[in-house]
């Protein structure tokens, strides 16, 4: 059970979404070691995870106690997730999109701010992959 006030690890929650965050920071982390990503982009690697399930998906994020509409939800990002043709460029997507968005990756403040979160949205154009 989760903590009280916590809308996270509640008992009527499906397993796939947490899977599916898991394997995404996985892969992400992976693309950090082998050199495909840039280790600066660590500091906003939980932007980049923020904006996987946008782009690597049509529909719009389920509630976590629904089991088929968390299924069909996660199945598809999972398989792109599980294809090494296809997950590198779902996070370098998601690079191009925090670029775009001119957030300032180095400045540790504005990493923690709303208006960061809120350029970046902005600056996701709604291309899938």
């Amino acid at each position: 059970m989760g903590n009280p006030g916590s809308k996270l690890f509640e008992e009527d929650h499906q397993f796939s979404p947490y899977y599916m965050a898991g394997l995404a920071f996985y892969r992400l982390d992976s693309l950090f070691l082998n050199g495909t990503i840039d280790k600066k982009y660590k500091k906003v690697r939980f932007y980049i995870l923020m904006l996987v399930p946008m782009i690597a998906s049509t529909k719009d994020f389920p509630p976590l106690n629904s089991q088929k509409k968390c299924e069909r939800f996660c199945a598809p990002i999972i398989d792109k997730l599980n294809d090494e043709s296809v997950y590198p460029n779902i996070f370098l997507k998601a690079i191009n999109v925090i670029d775009k968005s001119g957030s300032n990756v180095e400045d540790k403040q504005a990493l923690k701010s709303k208006n960061m979160t809120d350029m970046i949205l902005g600056a996701y154009d709604g291309e899938k992959i």
